[in-house]
């Protein structure tokens, strides 16, 4: 299968970012670790040469200094709507065979697909991006903060459950915002017409009214909050996992360590795969209650699921895996570079000394 070949295989945009902020103190407490076993300099030197790009060579200042919000959440934005550029296509085929007649093959929804055009809808996706991506990353921060001030510590740094609640508290937030996108996206890519985003949302409006437009929140909120968790516990272990396997990898032979933009990829993959089969059968009842705009067959995330089980099967609710990993994967990847590249650039901006010529 060609898509198999796709070299650009998340937004849990926000998440990489905190994770940019933590890199010093996770390196300073490895190298505590290295010189209380009695290890000899060349080890830290070698554990500050898997991240020496993220230091500038023309200032004292480290790079990874925090970036002001109005920095974070820009580069956020701009990250997700550029990683959507390449997930559009999978999204679109996916949302086919979620809503394609029982029977239908992944292969005949690909094809549909093709023949409406792989990008019908993109201006709304990008939209989408616009401002679920800047909502989701600059709620995360509030609500972490406002944690750990209601745990009576606000200095003290948060663990991996306080992340994830944020994380999956700020994703709902954001998919409340977003859902009247999320309704007139699902419209144009499995509608018979093609339709503009204005024309979608005229329809959803003379059918359900104002309330259509939130028709299958409670979805798109859960799966939000199921990825939040998913996307920041599992990230966030085996990131850490592989950033201590390769350094004792290269320790143990003497080999210089794979770059840290590798093991973050591979990292992102590893962490796709994982909430791709956790919030799947979400994402159907998902996109079947925003399809029905007739509003008689699917009523809640429950019932939908459970009515589809009872009618196609168990397996019907990962039929469309595939196409929903290849765009949780592509996203995931491509977004979480940008954010860290763009990053990097703008924090070595900020920390080069001014141009005195």
């Amino acid at each position: 299968m060609n898509l198999l070949n796709v070299q650009s295989l998340y937004s849990f945009s926000f998440f990489l970012h905190f994770h940019s902020l933590g890199i010093n103190k996770e390196q300073q407490q490895q190298e505590k670790i290295i010189k209380e076993s009695g290890k000899d300099s060349n080890s830290i030197d070698l554990l500050r040469g898997v991240n020496e790009e993220n230091m500038s060579k023309d200032a004292q200042t480290p790079v990874n200094t925090p970036l002001p919000k109005a920095y974070t959440i820009g580069i956020a934005g701009f990250s997700g709507m550029f990683g959507w550029l390449f997930t559009h296509p999978f999204e679109m085929w996916k949302n086919t065979v979620m809503t394609a007649p029982k029977g239908s093959s992944q292969k005949e929804c690909l094809a549909k697909v093709w023949q409406r055009g792989p990008y019908r809808g993109l201006s709304t996706g990008l939209l989408r991006q616009a401002v679920y991506a800047p909502a989701r990353l600059g709620c995360y921060p509030i609500f972490r903060d406002s944690l750990m001030a209601f745990k009576g510590t606000p200095d003290a740094a948060p663990t991996v459950g306080d992340r994830a609640l944020a994380g999956a508290l700020s994703g709902a937030f954001a998919s409340v915002l977003t859902s009247p996108v999320e309704v007139c996206l699902v419209l144009q890519m499995t509608g018979a017409s093609k339709q503009s985003l204005s024309r979608a949302a005229l329809t959803v409006y003379s059918i359900n009214g104002i309330t259509g437009y939130w028709r299958g929140v409670s979805a798109l909120a859960s799966r939000a909050a199921l990825v939040g968790v998913a996307q920041v516990a599992v990230h966030d272990q085996v990131l850490s996992v592989l950033r201590r396997r390769n350094l004792s990898y290269s320790q143990l032979h003497g080999a210089q360590p794979y770059g840290d933009n590798i093991v973050v990829n591979a990292a992102s993959i590893l962490t796709a795969l994982f909430y791709s089969i956790v919030t799947m059968p979400v994402e159907v009842a998902r996109v079947r209650m925003s399809a029905d705009t007739s509003k008689q067959k699917y009523t809640g995330v429950c019932q939908t699921i459970g009515r589809v089980v009872r009618e196609e099967g168990v397996l019907a609710v990962y039929d469309s895996f595939a196409p929903y990993f290849f765009r949780c994967a592509t996203h995931t990847v491509v977004c979480f570079f940008t954010i860290e590249y763009i990053t990097r650039m703008v924090k070595g901006w900020r920390a080069a000394p001014p141009n005195r010529e």
